[in-house]
């Protein structure tokens, strides 16, 4: 059957094909069992019988008017495409029981605002633009939407509890994820679009380079990460919201290793052509590595090993005043200094090996824990009599170089010097003077050398004043 701009206002049923050069117009159902093809304008149903193709429907305008009509495609395909402006118009809600395979864009023609997907209750928000759904009772959607300049969105959720949310899966088969990349090279990679030279994002900023933030519910707090285009890669902790503010990264908060070059056999692991440790300091702080621990017991200490705050050069170990005190705030142990001094028990050595203590400072020479060799400073104050210990207070033997010097502490011009031989074992010991240089009233500040125990050297000031006395002892414990 050959039309032209037909009116009917019954019913159409046409077992053959239908050709029709203009529109066709149906008032009543319709019925075509073979082909219909339409050339020019539109076919129109326009009452609320159902108009049914049982093979090929060939129309550039097709226009169901009242919402009890309905057009059926029962067998064939059916393609829907303006020739001029390739886009159609559901004001309705369209139900495919099989496929849909559009060459054109979907979209929405409504005037519904723009909003982030709503959180509960059963109702979308009004950025839902696309709903992907099953038959039967399943609840599961998939929701595509817009929320104007926050973005488009996805959302896998239940249609009926929008609170109740499920996973979104990307190639659950396999195949990689590209964000703002066409050149896919892993599982998932992301690209940073953005022109120009990448840069690493000022403090308080998300930066235009920043390719990955991972946040919490607070999306002013957050870890961005980024790639530059020498190589190198950087990660960053801080605020975004303009606030200059950074926090920590922590690894392997529950346990486990970290390893830079290799798979690591400690806590944290550096291998390769340079395994360097750097640890720098800003222009007005030190740079140092804290060593706590955890240890029960009053004796313990904590530990910092670094360079000296706010003094340029100076290395230094400290040990915390208290146990789990802080160790920068500490006491220091050893200070090398930039010329190579090192002082223990002082921060400004004034030699190449400066030991000073508040107790007698030694410097002992061992192969083991009894024959050893020593040196030995003393600076005391005393008025009768001093008692000086070589170590050998089991009865053994030693020989020592004993260098005095003694001043009248009430007048200062009163002095003696001495250098003893000292040598023996027990108390059977003695000391031969070597040298002696006196000034002033020498009898005042006189010092003399008995043996009053094994191995202690005891020295009598026999003037009877108070003296302060310097005390040098070079000593060799014996057999």
């Amino acid at each position: 059957m050959n039309l032209y701009q037909p009116t009917i206002t019954g019913s159409l049923s046409v077992s053959g094909s239908v050709n029709i050069s203009g529109s066709i117009s149906i008032a009543g159902g319709g019925t075509i069992s073979g082909t219909a093809s339409i050339a020019t304008t539109a076919l129109t149903a326009s009452s609320a019988d159902n108009f049914l193709v049982r093979n090929t429907l060939t129309a550039q305008t097709l226009v169901v008017q009242t919402i009890t009509s309905s057009v059926d495609f029962v067998t064939g395909s059916t393609r829907f495409g303006s020739l001029l402006a390739n886009t159609h118009v559901f004001t309705g809600s369209v139900l495919v029981t099989g496929s849909i395979i559009t060459d054109g864009i979907i979209t929405s023609n409504t005037t519904i605002g723009a909003a982030l997907p709503s959180a509960s209750g059963a109702s979308q928000s009004d950025g839902l633009r696309l709903r992907l759904t099953t038959a039967g009772s399943s609840t599961a959607v998939i929701d595509y939407g817009t929320a104007g300049g926050n973005g488009g969105w996805i959302q896998a959720t239940n249609k009926s509890d929008l609170a109740t949310n499920y996973s979104l899966l990307l190639n659950p088969n396999g195949g990689g994820v590209g964000i703002g990349t066409t050149n896919i090279r892993a599982s998932l990679q992301i690209s940073n679009s953005t022109s120009g030279i990448p840069s690493i994002p000022s403090l308080g900023q998300s930066g235009s380079y920043t390719s990955l933030y991972v946040t919490n519910l607070n999306p002013l707090y957050g870890m961005l990460m980024g790639s530059l285009n020498n190589g190198n890669s950087w990660i960053q902790v801080q605020r975004t919201d303009g606030t200059a503010a950074a926090y920590s990264l922590v690894m392997q908060p529950n346990g486990g290793s970290v390893g830079i070059g290799i798979s690591p056999s400690y806590l944290l692991h550096l291998y390769g052509s340079k395994s360097q440790l750097a640890v720098e300091g800003n222009s007005s702080n030190g740079a140092g590595i804290l060593l706590n621990t955890n240890l029960s017991g009053t004796d313990r200490r904590n530990w910092f090993i670094g360079t000296e705050e706010n003094i340029a050069g100076d290395f230094v170990i400290k040990s915390s005043n208290a146990a789990g005190g802080n160790a920068n705030s500490g006491t220091t142990r050893i200070a090398i200094l930039s010329n190579g001094n090192v002082g223990i028990g002082t921060t400004n050595p004034g030699t190449t090996l400066h030991v000073q203590s508040t107790t007698p400072a030694t410097i002992r020479l061992s192969d083991d824990g009894v024959y050893n060799s020593y040196i030995r400073s003393y600076y005391v104050n005393f008025t009768s009599t001093y008692d000086i210990s070589t170590e050998r207070t089991d009865g053994g033997s030693f020989e020592c170089l004993l260098l005095i010097s003694s001043v009248l502490v009430a007048s200062g011009a009163n002095f003696n010097t001495y250098t003893f031989a000292v040598g023996g074992r027990g108390t059977n010991a003695s000391a031969t003077q070597l040298h002696n240089q006196a000034g002033g009233t020498a009898s005042r500040s006189a010092i003399s050398v008995s043996f009053p125990s094994n191995g202690v050297i005891r020295l009598t000031l026999t003037g009877g004043e108070t003296c302060n006395v310097k005390i040098t002892l070079i000593g060799l414990n014996g057999v």
